[in-house]
């Protein structure tokens, strides 16, 4: 509707609106959840719910294995603080990149 307010975020999502969020398949969220490189939370049902930081997380992980960077180095890079909200190249408040369609929007960039 024409003047209406943009309806807020979710403060989760469920594994398939990550997944498209991120572009990638809800196979891939569940590799790197078994991996130890993000978590999810389970609801009462025993559905899987993220946490809108896995968008971040997920956009380093892709980053970091396309320059060659195993799961390994991965996990120690991302309990070192590199992902820190102040200095983050990464960091993405209130999901603003998901106007510009899935993946890594800001490493995508020209």
């Amino acid at each position: 509707m024409a003047g209406s307010e943009p309806q807020p975020l979710a403060d989760e999502l469920t594994i398939g609106e990550a997944a498209a969020r991120i572009g990638i398949t809800t196979s891939a969220l569940r590799f790197y959840e078994d991996k130890g490189l993000i978590q999810s939370r389970r609801t009462d049902g025993g559905q899987r719910r993220y946490a809108r930081d896995v968008l971040r997380r997920v956009a380093f992980i892709r980053a970091a294995q396309s320059v060659g960077l195993s799961l390994t180095e991965i996990a120690s890079c991302i309990g070192c603080g590199c992902l820190s909200l102040e200095n983050c190249a990464l960091f993405n408040p209130d999901d603003e990149a998901a106007a510009e369609g899935p993946g890594a929007r800001y490493l995508l960039r020209d």
